[in-house]
């Protein structure tokens, strides 16, 4: 899970598919202690089951706290985060994160 450490509000994303624009949309607004999850609730009877379905390598990578809030500048949110800048355009709905391999 991608944890934001920061004051403020938490929030939990159900049902995601995991790509970088959900993540970089759920980076645009996330607060203190909001996580960031992927696919459903259903059972499973292995913990291998778990890591394949809801587990993505970019939760293990470095974001570091936020500089600040998310800023809008002609349709394009920014945040800046200590290792990563985060952007997502509303226009086309897409996100990146940058400074991840």
């Amino acid at each position: 899970l991608l944890q934001i450490v920061k004051k403020g509000r938490g929030a939990l994303v159900h049902g995601s598919r995991g790509d970088e624009s959900e993540m970089a949309a759920f980076l645009i607004g996330a607060g203190y202690n909001s996580f960031f999850g992927i696919g459903g609730w259903g059972s499973a009877d292995t913990e291998a089951v778990l890591r394949t379905q809801h587990w993505r390598p970019q939760f293990k990578l470095p974001l570091g706290e936020p500089y600040g809030d998310a800023e809008l500048t002609n349709g394009v949110w920014q945040r800046r985060f200590v290792h990563v800048n985060v952007t997502f355009d509303t226009t086309s709905k897409t996100g990146r994160i940058q400074g991840w391999p």
